[in-house]
């Protein structure tokens, strides 16, 4: 995971030259790229960084749930219209001991009704402790609607991440009978 505002380049700078980059992509290939640009800090940074990409034409932000808190994420939500990716970084603190007692099924249905559009679930035959069967009831919670009315589905886009390689695009496809999901490496 790539923060912005890590010193090593300025923020305004390195979303124009991300920016550039994609464009130019898109030039080429005549397919728009989504790049999730890491804005996770401080609310009134996060919202100039926001204002940059719209500048830029972008199409996605990043942010850490848990750096952000639900706060952090409305303010992100109702500052912008563009796809908001949410990073679960720090979820192992929730997840390795049952007696914390806030799930990730719940955890997902605030972060999408607070603006969420992408959501972090793992991964298949991931890194990290959770296993497999907890991975396909994230990605599930993830695409099922919050309200059960017709032409009212709030749906969000799981993604799988953690050590992910070809071999695990075809489980994931079987477990969702879709393949509406985001597959990173990482």
């Amino acid at each position: 995971m790539r923060f912005i505002n890590h010193g090593l380049l300025a923020a305004d700078r390195k979303e124009t030259l991300e920016a550039n980059v994609t464009r130019r992509k898109e030039e080429k290939t005549g397919k728009r790229v989504m790049y999730a640009f890491n804005i996770t800090d401080d609310i009134e940074t996060m919202r100039r960084n926001l204002d940059l990409l719209s500048g830029n034409d972008a199409t996605c932000a990043m942010v850490s749930l848990f750096s952000i808190g639900l706060a952090g994420l409305l303010d992100v939500r109702s500052h912008s219209n563009m796809a908001i990716h949410g990073h679960r970084a720090g979820w192992g603190l929730f997840s390795r001991s049952p007696n914390i007692g806030v799930g990730y099924s719940a955890w997902q249905k605030l972060w999408r009704l607070a603006g969420a559009d992408h959501l972090h679930v793992n991964g298949l035959a991931n890194k990290f402790s959770e296993s497999d069967e907890t991975v396909a009831q994230s990605a599930c919670a993830v695409q099922t609607s919050l309200i059960d009315q017709p032409n009212c589905e709030h749906r969000a886009m799981p993604v799988y991440s953690s050590a992910q390689t070809i071999w695990q695009i075809e489980p994931a496809e079987k477990i969702l009978g879709n393949d509406d999901f985001i597959f990173c490496a990482g």
